[in-house]
């Protein structure tokens, strides 16, 4: 009996400490030198978290009033690209799942808000830190499961608590937990993890409550991320032998197990059946408009090895874990192609998205949700390294990944690492930099439409400054001040265009209902001289291209830095080339402006601006 108790007190203390430590991460997370984040939501997770004051401040299931709110807390500019206006409703491309698993946490925090007297708008501080709470809440669950899991595959204690602490720190499930947790990811984690282990439960003794666990497990991965249900094809060989699955597989069958798979899972996805219909009258819709998978076109190669997101790149253990299917090749062969096969797969799908590097965001963020099977693997390479010098130097070369990975995740969240446009100059500019000086320096100038598309030429538009006659000199469609325009040096019949600490607009190209703006899918390339006077003064000086409806309502804004990556060097002249490209979805753009914003007012000039607008044509198959 002593020895019971002492087993169960020391367990205990394990989950105290784990939990403490936890918490530590989540204060530290959100802990900035000049104070605490009071804006914790950012990117798609505040789409993920605007079902919560859309039902429960709004009462309503249209969006509007949520973006007019996160328009008055962020900018008038703000677009809020996740919602679309379908049915005369303004809907929510995301599924409903992340608000459902957040909302325990959303209402208890929001009602601590009403009683301390902050806002109770679903957006103070104390509300957005009770999403840094869930996520912790749901990444835990997440790795107990996992840790779970790896234990019923016959791993020891010690092997699966190594290899799911590994992945914790070691990959970009740590930034998605502690530091930015709106997103869905670390709750598709949670929940893909549960399923994993009620399956292989249920194919191990057959109970029923495995059962119903999984069927709810199941319809909240589809509810939260749609993608990942493709997670069912990988079920199968969670059994042991083909014997086991088709066993289990007759049993499923009978009436009341089969009640207990289908019922929670249908409610479940009927939950944004439901809402979908009472939106805009149709059961189910694709909420994602123009966004889909070029299933002929994946960006594998950019996928796995890009400078500006590649999954090895970024998160190097999952390559190292990608090495257990040799181990199981070499134990049950059956079960490492059925691996193979199904890590392609989904490889192939993520890489085929239309945006393959799914935006901002640390590292290839979709493949988070799946990290239990990784982590599964990991544990079969670490036991595996059974002689003691192969297992030393796998600890080594894991030691070494993890502190790489904490480096880089210190390094995004302190915005060295860009969180959108890496490339090879980038990277190595800042590589394990950590410096203040590497605060925010690089650029953002390459605006990709992706992968290779066919293009066609609308018009051109140059302004060489030549000929500057009035104060503010219009000549459709440009607006030059001509205050700023000023002789070269060496050339008095040749002008260029000045910015400095009283020049903050100029080179201004205003489009109006043109034909250009008909373009659903319209590309400018920008290309122009510039000399910088001030040092660096072209990182802080800004590209913009911003577009208003016949109301005047900013329907797509865009600064976008002139320079990439800072130096030293003055009084030279380069070139920039900036790509941009615009979407508006349904709405119609009657005005289009693209002018240098010189933002901090510092000295440099430019000269020859040209811009060139493109059609692209999009995939005759997209899925």
């Amino acid at each position: 009996m002593p020895d019971h108790i002492n087993i169960r007190i020391s367990k205990s203390r394990l989950w105290l400490f784990t939990i403490s430590i936890a918490l530590l991460f989540v204060f530290v997370g959100n802990l900035r030198f000049e104070g605490f984040r009071d804006e914790i939501l950012a990117g798609d997770a505040r789409g993920y978290y605007a079902w919560l004051p859309a039902l429960f401040v709004f009462d309503t299931l249209d969006f509007t009033p949520v973006l007019e709110l996160q328009k008055q807390r962020l900018d008038e500019h703000y677009q809020g690209h996740y919602y679309h206006e379908m049915g005369g409703v303004l809907i929510n491309k995301f599924t409903c799942g992340t608000a459902l698993l957040q909302s325990p946490f959303f209402l208890t925090f929001r009602y601590f808000s009403g009683l301390l007297g902050y806002p109770t708008d679903g957006y103070s501080v104390l509300s957005q830190w009770g999403i840094s709470i869930a996520a912790l809440f749901y990444g835990l669950l997440g790795l107990f499961f996992a840790r779970k899991l790896l234990i019923s595959f016959g791993f020891d204690k010690k092997t699966s608590l190594a290899a799911i602490l590994i992945y914790l720190f070691g990959s970009n499930l740590f930034f998605y937990m502690f530091m930015h947790p709106g997103m869905s990811h670390v709750y598709s984690f949670s929940m893909i993890s549960v399923l994993l282990y009620a399956v292989r439960m249920f194919f191990l003794n057959g109970k029923k409550k495995y059962i119903l666990l999984a069927s709810i497990s199941i319809g909240l991965v589809f509810l939260i991320r749609p993608f990942n249900v493709l997670i069912f094809l990988f079920l199968p060989f969670l059994a042991e032998s083909s014997g086991q699955f088709l066993k289990r597989l007759v049993q499923v069958f009978h009436p009341s197990r089969l009640v207990l798979l289908l019922i929670p899972a249908i409610l479940l996805v009927g939950i944004q059946s439901w809402i979908y219909y009472q939106q805009i009258g149709e059961f189910w819709i694709w909420a994602y408009q123009d966004e889909g998978f070029f299933l002929t076109n994946p960006q594998l190669s950019n996928f796995l090895w890009s400078y500006r997101k590649g999954l090895f790149l970024y998160t190097p253990l999952t390559l190292i874990s990608f090495l257990g299917v040799l181990v199981l090749l070499r134990r049950e062969p059956l079960r490492a192609l059925a691996w193979s096969v199904f890590l392609f797969l989904i490889i192939w799908m993520m890489a085929s998205w239309w945006n393959w590097y799914y935006g901002s965001g640390f590292g290839m963020r979709p493949f988070v949700d799946f990290y239990a099977l990784l982590m599964l693997l990991l544990a079969y390479l670490m036991h595996a390294a059974s002689k003691t010098f192969l297992r030393y130097g796998l600890y080594a070369v894991l030691t070494i990944v993890l502190l790489f990975n904490l480096i880089q995740t210190y390094q995004y969240g302190q915005k060295i690492i860009h969180p959108e446009s890496m490339n090879k100059a980038k990277y190595w500019y800042v590589f394990m930099k950590t410096a203040e000086e590497y605060e925010d320096v690089l650029g953002d100038a390459d605006d990709d439409i992706f992968r290779k598309l066919p293009i066609e030429h609308i018009d051109s538009f140059k302004m060489d400054f030549d000929s500057m006659a009035f104060p503010v000199y219009k000549t459709e469609p440009w607006e030059i001040y001509k205050r700023n325009i000023l002789p070269h040096e060496n050339d008095s019949s040749n002008f260029l265009c000045v910015f400095d600490s009283v020049s903050e607009y100029n080179a201004n190209l205003i489009i109006e209902d043109t034909s250009i703006l008909q373009s659903k899918n319209l590309k400018a390339n920008v290309q122009f001289l510039y000399r910088e006077i001030d040092t660096n003064a072209c990182m802080r000086a800004v590209f913009v291209g911003s577009a208003t409806d016949k109301n005047d309502i900013t329907i797509y804004y865009k600064p976008m830095r002139i320079k990439d990556v800072p130096n030293d060097s003055t009084g030279i002249w380069d070139t920039a080339y900036i790509e941009m490209n615009f979407k508006w979805g349904k709405a119609k753009p009657e005005e289009l402006r693209m002018y240098i914003w010189n933002k901090d007012k510092e000295a440099f000039e430019i000269d020859d601006v040209r811009i060139d607008f493109f059609e692209v044509k999009p995939e005759k198959k997209r899925w």
